[in-house]
């Protein structure tokens, strides 16, 4: 009989990496994955690898290269690392050093090597959707990831950069957070079962803007086209 395995309870958070030092350690296909999405969330990178997939000119000047094996001090100054040369005595040592100069690690595909798991995303504008079977099944989260991804439409993505670019005035108009709560709550739920381009969406924003009724049970009338 298999004895299920103990798995880490884990704790949800979304890294903000702008101008964060980071270093991935590899040169292959999962390295450049790790340093596309490491790119994209504008962090200082670093890879260091003696080659690079080609995948990697995609990437301009995003990164700094440093064309050669991983040595002894690489790491200080880093914050976050992964760790993805397919060398597991190498990534002993990476482990070992970015603990030492207090960084966040990663090694790939070695559970009891990382201190956090890259999610399967899905993306939307500025909704970001991502999955952790924490650790015990990628084959399943990626999985989940297409069920998701085909749920979510651009006009969602679109529907909450109108509702972040009008935070201000939403606060300003509605200060109490029980009313506003109430309000976009009805709001959103409508909403969401339309695909509504960027027009439409910052459209009912507007009119939600303007709105004097009170919210009931019902259909939000702010989110019907053709309310006032």
């Amino acid at each position: 009989m298999v004895q299920p395995t103990s798995l880490p309870t884990l704790h949800p958070v979304f890294l903000k990496l702008e101008g964060v030092p980071c270093t991935v350690v590899g040169g292959g296909a999962i390295a450049l994955q790790k340093a596309r999405e490491l790119a994209e969330a504008g962090a200082d990178l670093t890879v260091i690898s003696p080659q690079l997939h080609d995948g990697f000119h995609e990437l301009g000047e995003t990164f700094r290269w440093v064309e050669r094996r991983w040595q002894p001090g690489d790491l200080d100054g880093a914050r976050l690392v992964i760790s993805a040369t397919n060398d597991p005595e190498a990534d002993a040592l990476i482990h070992a050093e970015a603990h030492d100069v207090r960084a966040l690690v990663n090694v790939v595909d070695v559970i009891d090597r990382c201190d956090f798991y890259a999610g399967s995303v899905v993306r939307r504008g500025p909704i970001l959707i991502a999955i952790s079977t924490s650790g015990a099944s990628p084959s399943i989260a990626i999985a989940l990831r297409r069920r998701i991804d085909a749920l979510l439409t651009d006009g969602h993505g679109q529907l909450a950069q109108a509702l972040g670019d009008a935070r201000p005035a939403l606060l300003s108009r509605f200060p109490d957070y029980g009313a506003r709560a109430r309000r976009l709550g009805a709001f959103v739920r409508d909403m969401l079962d339309q695909t509504a381009s960027t027009g439409q969406a910052a459209a009912a924003v507007g009119r939600i803007l303007r709105c004097d009724r009170p919210c009931g049970d019902g259909p939000c009338l702010c989110a019907l086209p053709d309310s006032p």
